[in-house]
């Protein structure tokens, strides 16, 4: 399925309301309870391993009787989120709220560095796709530099992830073997395809993906509150014609701030043989349930982010809640781009 629906989910049901100064807690923490229950896609495979579930969620509910205020309402709603321990389950004060406006991206923009004859440095600070041109045009101007030094490094760290298309051009370049990926499946509760289903109004939609959209809503239909493959296949091959002779070596630089979308190309990257992860740390990791729909409390103070999709490596290959490991683990403390570079 293409990522570009995935977008277009997020940003059609991500909505501003009004704040509310008091809120009914009991209301907002039932409201978030049932959300979760119903629409979260990891919600099974977590009551699975948590066999105390109903009893924890049932306290967490009856602490919040009788609250009205903001502060000790959104401590009962954290106790819930950080229960469910993923990276793509969290919670925030709506955008209108301002106090959270959005911030600059002027810090997120990818660069190129030709730091000498041997060394390149790409950092992409994020993989929100409206940088992709950005970088697709870097890659465009430095290619052939790229492809005459013998060492790429990829800077990932604090990446939190955005869309799998933003590293697309970087993938000839780590190229050496088919890349496989694992597909992703849709939990078909009533909200979840609803989603779906109000995406097919939308002007903006290319039209093959509104086929696509058709196709898994009339899926949906005849499979409600289960699991459905997105894609045609379980798991997808690349295969590129060409493994190009340089860059000879790439080390990607990761740390805890990589996320969803980056540990993605992490999972890519680590099956070519050019390609060593470095890093203090693991990533973050929050991959395995994912494409969010966020979700408004009914006090309108609190939204909260629900994964509707889960990964076809599950159960045998996770990488939620520990990330992936790098290749070559640094001491914490040292600089890893400085540590690659003269190494």
């Amino acid at each position: 399925m293409s990522n570009r629906i995935l977008l277009f989910i997020l940003f059609l049901f991500t909505t501003q309301v009004g704040v509310a100064q008091m809120c009914d807690c009991a209301k907002d923490m039932a409201f978030l309870v049932a959300a979760y229950n119903n629409d979260y896609a990891g919600m099974q495979d977590f009551k699975v391993k948590h066999s105390e579930y109903q009893q924890i969620v049932d306290s967490l509910v009856q602490a919040s009787q009788g609250i009205t205020s903001l502060q000790a309402c959104g401590i009962r709603i954290a106790a819930y989120i950080h229960y469910l321990n993923n990276g793509h389950v969290y919670f925030g004060k709506t955008k209108e709220h301002p106090q959270y406006a959005r911030k600059s991206h002027i810090s997120e923009q990818p660069t190129v560095q030709i730091v000498d004859e041997q060394q390149v440095v790409v950092s992409i600070p994020s993989a929100d796709l409206y940088l992709k041109p950005v970088l697709d045009s870097l890659i465009d101007i430095y290619s052939s530099q790229i492809m005459q030094h013998n060492l790429l490094i990829i800077d990932l760290r604090g990446n939190g992830g955005g869309g799998d298309a933003m590293f697309h051009a970087l993938l000839p370049f780590i190229y050496t073997n088919p890349i496989y990926t694992h597909g992703t499946e849709l939990w078909t509760s009533a909200n979840n395809v609803q989603l779906f289903r109000d995406l097919l109004s939308n002007p903006h939609l290319p039209e093959a993906d509104k086929k696509d959209i058709q196709r898994i809503v009339k899926k949906t239909e005849k499979h409600p509150n289960q699991f459905i493959l997105l894609s045609e296949n379980r798991v997808d091959t690349l295969t590129l014609d060409t493994v190009l002779p340089y860059p000879q070596k790439v080390s990607i630089l990761i740390d805890k701030g990589c996320k969803s979308a980056t540990e993605q190309f992490l999972l890519k990257a680590q099956q070519s043989e050019k390609v060593t992860l470095y890093g203090t740390e693991n990533s973050g990791g929050a991959l395995d349930y994912a494409n969010l729909n966020t979700v408004i409390l009914p006090s309108g103070y609190w939204y909260v982010s629900l994964p509707t999709t889960r990964t076809t490596r599950l159960p045998n290959n996770p990488v939620d809640p520990d990330g992936i490991a790098p290749d070559v683990k640094v001491a914490k403390g040292t600089d890893v781009l400085e540590f690659v570079l003269t190494h």
